[in-house]
């Protein structure tokens, strides 16, 4: 495809009118050529990344807003900065995914596992769904959590230093032994029904 062969970082390639490629094909493609580096690449809103080997590729800036990737595997991959708002990435193990100030906005992020990823600070996951989603041990510094859903998610040892947790749901999720500091946590409105949490009164002081 002429457009892959052109791909570099000055000129990332544009997909976004190409709503029938078969993005599995596309990304082995730009394997087979070398191309590892992608830079800057952008995807049509909602393209199918289903079932496609993303590991140890360079996707900073990646645009790939309402993209499903269900089933993919996204291993030692850096996605700094990407706009993954309104994504699919239920079931994912993104736990050694480098994603500094990537966007998660609205995404779909059921059951992922971000265990010991210290790659998190400043992701934005506003109004996402992260049910059952785990953070156990993770960096997630001044990380964006407003409104969001975290039903049932665990996040035992994880910082949450200068995180914005207003309006969050914690329903039935494990908090204990989190990393805050009260002066700097945003945490009103925080719906901490049946969860567990190490410091009662500290949690009451911030909401």
């Amino acid at each position: 495809m002429e457009l892959i062969a052109k791909h570099n970082e000055e000129h990332p390639a544009d997909f976004k009118k190409y709503d029938s490629i078969e993005y599995k094909h596309v990304f082995n493609e730009l394997r087979e050529q070398g191309k590892t580096v992608l830079d800057g690449l952008r995807l049509p809103v909602g393209a199918d990344v289903t079932n496609t080997n993303l590991n140890e590729l360079q996707l900073i800036l990646l645009n790939a807003q309402g993209a499903d990737f269900r089933g993919s595997t996204i291993r030692n991959t850096d996605m700094f900065g990407a706009d993954m708002s309104e994504t699919n990435l239920n079931d994912l193990d993104l736990s050694t995914t480098k994603l500094f100030h990537a966007c998660f906005s609205g995404a779909s992020l059921e059951n992922v596992n971000f265990s010991e990823n210290k790659s998190l600070k400043f992701t934005r996951f506003s109004e996402a769904n992260l049910q059952k989603a785990n953070f156990n041990n993770t960096k997630l510094h001044c990380a964006n959590f407003k409104k969001g859903n975290l039903e049932g998610a665990t996040l035992k040892g994880a910082d949450l230093t200068g995180a914005n947790l207003k309006g969050t749901d914690f329903t039935n999720a494990d908090l204990r032994n989190v990393d805050m500091t009260e002066d700097e946590l945003l945490a009103s409105g925080a719906i901490l029904t049946g969860a567990k949490v190490g410091n009662n009164s500290t949690w009451k002081e911030l909401l």
